[in-house]
């Protein structure tokens, strides 16, 4: 049988060898850990700054649409003063005095008649008519309008939170990647 001596100085050596080995393999599992740390915060941050910019971008789309939507109703606006002010116009033409429409009145000699004042009646009647179709118009395409405006904000709602769910999916798919790296 052998005596082994443990306090031999060959012992201590190979175990020192031993120890530093193991810490060379440490550190070198520890830098690459890091470096997989790193790298996962990088593409998390790229995603991070994907997200940003596409929501940048729907919100930038829904103001694109809400602008195009208030021209519109501006345009409807303007349209509705238009033919108010024609119908007016066409009024005060059919209702003047001294308008054709009085003087081929007056030459009929039904001037002080009932005739004259019910197509006075019905000259105004139409007058209101048309504005009143004018209105009820300006105020059909201010609903419109803001139903438009309305879907344009689904729209861009939908978006950012289709965006952010995908952008939870490549943070959630990044985070497995660095932990089935490490493992």
């Amino acid at each position: 049988m052998y005596n082994v001596n443990y306090d031999d100085e060959r012992f201590k050596q190979v175990e020192n060898e031993k120890q530093s080995e193991l810490d060379k393999y440490n550190k070198t599992y520890d830098n690459l850990i890091n470096e997989r740390n790193n790298f996962t915060n990088q593409q998390q941050q790229l995603v991070d700054q994907w997200e940003n910019t596409q929501k940048d971008i729907a919100n930038q789309n829904l103001q694109y649409q809400k602008d195009l939507i208030e021209q519109q109703r501006n345009k409807a606006e303007k349209e509705y003063q238009n033919e108010a002010k024609a119908s007016y116009i066409d009024y005060q033409k059919e209702v003047d005095k001294y308008g054709v429409s009085r003087e081929n009145v007056t030459a009929n000699g039904l001037s002080n008649s009932g005739y004259a004042e019910s197509s006075k009646v019905d000259m105004y009647n139409t007058y209101q008519n048309r504005l009143a179709t004018a209105r009820k118009s300006l105020e059909d395409a201010g609903i419109e309008f803001d139903n438009a405006i309305r879907e344009a904000q689904m729209s861009n709602n939908e978006t950012l939170a289709q965006n952010a769910l995908t952008a939870l999916q490549n943070k959630l798919n990044i985070a497995l990647e660095g932990f089935n790296y490490k493992t």
